[in-house]
């Protein structure tokens, strides 16, 4: 799969994603040399823009290349280390990873500032009350890889067929915001005060 991600009304440059199913990759991480390679192997012969779009591949020097994968954590913290987001709660693309960033900082930020001396306390306590939206929303993105990156024929027609019905994209935005919806935050008198 491959798509365009357009310009941002803040001035954020458009951008290119392209996704495939592989088996594990035997290159480095910063390896840009063999991952633009691999791209243009893997994509060459596709048609509609993609041989635009690959032009633009080679003087790239901000190119992204990683697995969608998920780890699953069983402690956030460990002494004066604290994880938070994609870190934490494990999530996957389509997983609510910058929604479950952003609480778990207003939260972790609250718990902290509630009890400053106890830090080892609030992190369990911000862990006991972020970790099951994470997990909700983990389990939303648990099979988007399979989706986004189908390996057989069949599964390249369903996903191009889902995809371009409107009502589904429709639900697909209404299911990841209802996941938003499912933790009830604390008002955190503390936070109030450090931010004034």
């Amino acid at each position: 799969m491959i798509g365009i991600q357009p310009p941002g009304r803040d001035g954020t440059p458009a951008s290119i994603m392209a996704m495939f199913a592989s088996p594990p990759l035997d290159i480095g991480r910063r390896d840009t040399a063999a991952q633009k390679q691999i791209i243009q192997r893997l994509f060459g012969g596709m048609r509609w823009r993609t041989p635009e779009l690959l032009q633009t591949l080679a003087p790239a020097d901000d190119l992204f290349f990683n697995t969608i994968s998920r780890a699953k954590v069983p402690a956030w913290s460990t002494g004066r280390v604290c994880l938070l987001g994609d870190a934490a709660g494990g999530v996957s693309i389509g997983g609510m990873g910058t929604g479950s960033a952003i609480v778990g900082a207003y939260v972790l930020a609250g718990e902290l500032l509630a009890d400053p001396a106890g830090y080892e306390a609030a992190f369990r306590r911000y862990q006991q009350r972020v970790e099951p939206y994470a997990a909700e929303g983990a389990t939303n993105g648990e099979n988007s890889g399979k989706f986004l990156a189908p390996r057989t024929p069949w599964g390249l027609a369903f996903r191009n067929g889902v995809l371009s019905i409107p009502q589904v994209n429709a639900w697909m935005v209404n299911l990841a915001q209802e996941t938003g919806a499912a933790i009830e935050l604390p008002d955190y008198a503390a936070l109030r005060q450090a931010a004034v």
